[in-house]
């Protein structure tokens, strides 16, 4: 598996560097994100980087910034689901650090 990630906050969308043959990602990557609402929802979407043609789907998790504390870092497990509900399997989880700070 050659996994990477994308993040999408609003309009704004950023993603990880690959990581090459490992079940176990660890990206340890920092992306600056701004939000004009508190009620944004930050999505994270597992790819698997599969060569010529399109990535394979590994899961995703969907973040409300409304449940992440303000000016203190939270840190904690997401489950990753499918993007149709009645396909629901396991695709693992994802661990994020996520710092909110409001200005």
């Amino acid at each position: 598996m050659n996994p990477y990630c994308t993040l999408q906050l609003e309009s704004q969308t950023h993603q990880t560097r690959v990581l090459t043959k490992t079940t176990a990602p660890r990206w340890d990557q920092t992306f600056t994100l701004f939000v004009s609402s508190e009620h944004a929802t930050l999505e994270v979407i597992v790819w698997d980087s599969i060569g010529i043609g399109k990535p394979g789907f590994r899961g995703r998790c969907i973040v409300p910034l409304a449940e992440i504390s303000k000016d203190t870092p939270s840190t904690g497990w997401h489950k990753l689901t499918s993007l149709r509900p009645e396909k629901e399997k396991d695709h693992g989880d994802i661990s994020l650090t996520i710092l909110f700070l409001k200005t």
